[in-house]
């Protein structure tokens, strides 16, 4: 695979899981945090862990808050370094 070359993602099943209204949320934290596609799956990864502890079976809007929220507390925490 050449550099550049799209990846199917592993995460893609869990594109489904998220709700209009919570993709509507991602997509607002795109622009504001101006985060990568990269950093949208780790988003949706985080967001599907803190789900797990919480025991649920789907990502919640909370859940996707918390992991934006945390995502945020990173990318501030970088730009010091």
């Amino acid at each position: 695979m050449a550099t550049g070359d799209y990846a199917p993602s592993i995460l893609s099943p869990w594109r489904a899981a998220i709700d209009k209204s919570q993709k509507k949320l991602l997509q607002q934290a795109i622009g504001t945090l101006n985060i990568s596609h990269r950093a949208y799956h780790r988003i949706l990864k985080l967001a599907r862990t803190i789900c797990d502890l919480d025991g649920g079976e789907s990502i919640q809007t909370k859940h996707l808050s918390e992991a934006i929220r945390l995502r945020s507390l990173d990318k501030n925490l970088s730009t010091f370094q």
